[in-house]
């Protein structure tokens, strides 16, 4: 599902059969003054919880660059 600019909606899967595929949704809000709010959402009741250290490595990098 996409909805430019503001969401973004996928599945996301593991390989192998014991890692069932797990929605993600992205949302972006403007708030102005050249600030944008992301909300990410990952719903692992289904899934494995290495997506947690997995985000945490893909969105870890950005938030240092972005309070820099």
């Amino acid at each position: 599902e996409v909805d430019p600019p503001r969401r973004l909606a996928f599945t996301f899967a593991w390989e192998g059969p014991e890692n069932p595929p797990t929605p993600v949704v992205i949302e972006l809000e403007d708030l102005g003054d050249g600030r944008t709010r992301l909300v990410l959402t990952h719903d692992l009741s289904a899934g494995p919880n290495a997506c947690v250290e997995g985000w945490e490595a893909q969105l870890g990098p950005l938030e240092r660059y972005l309070a820099a």
